[in-house]
């Protein structure tokens, strides 16, 4: 089952600061999450729902396991809010097609990750990828502000000017000396994940 994106995001921002009571939501996904670090890193439904994410088995496309996590969330904490989110949900997939979504590639899904949480270390992340400063005044001056524009035309700048064989590497390799080694861990789980080097 597919649901928009935006209608995704809302629901998982309401679910993301919950604290996980039950050893039990986090051991259902214990064969996807396939990692006893992982599993014992998970304490909010937000880690819960990044760590699915970069396995691919959670997203607008997929939202089953999400389901799974709301039940289980709003069975141990009833919450209103939470229950609009899933009653626009069910309200939405009638209104929807039937033309399934395509997927993303998983490329872009590491852009649209480090785009959405980078933040104000956009410009260390730019400076780790050898961008040159003239580039990166250039972008201040040119978007004002607009992190997301900011950071897209970063990640591809560095894309398209890498060679094939070390972008990822270095792609990494930047964020964690940008201080987001959560971010570089994340990046690799997609990529690994979709066997891409």
């Amino acid at each position: 089952m597919a649901i928009s994106i935006d209608a995704y995001h809302r629901l998982c921002l309401l679910l993301r600061t919950r604290v996980i009571d039950s050893a039990s939501l986090v051991n259902h996904f214990e064969t996807d999450i396939n990692s006893i670090r992982r599993l014992d890193s998970i304490n909010t439904v937000g880690d819960l729902i990044d760590v699915l994410e970069s396995r691919d088995v959670l997203g607008p496309n997929n939202i089953d396991n999400l389901i799974y996590i709301v039940t289980a969330v709003n069975r141990e904490n009833p919450d209103s809010e939470i229950q609009r989110a899933v009653q626009e949900l069910h309200h939405h997939d009638r209104m929807e097609g039937v033309i399934p979504r395509v997927e993303r590639h998983p490329i872009e899904r590491v852009h649209q990750l480090i785009i959405n949480e980078i933040g104000f270390k956009w410009k260390q992340l730019a400076r780790e990828l050898d961008i040159p400063e003239g580039i990166i005044d250039s972008l201040e001056s040119m978007h004002r502000g607009n992190f997301v524009e900011m950071v897209r035309e970063v990640l591809n700048f560095h894309r398209d000017n890498a060679p094939d064989y070390s972008w990822r590497t270095k792609l990494q390799r930047a964020l964690t000396e940008a201080r987001r080694n959560d971010l570089s861990l994340r990046v690799g789980d997609i990529l690994s994940a979709s066997r891409i080097h």
